[in-house]
């Protein structure tokens, strides 16, 4: 059980992260960026 809960804490980081990261980019539209992994 505990580790199923953890691996959903690390799925909800992932997805607020990209959403979060996908915001940045439209908000500084070619801006360059810490992490450019895409």
């Amino acid at each position: 059980d505990r580790y199923v809960f953890e691996m959903e804490e690390v799925a909800i980081q992932l997805v607020e992260e990209l959403s979060y990261d996908g915001v940045v980019k439209e908000k500084t539209s070619g801006r360059p960026k810490k992490s450019a992994s895409s």
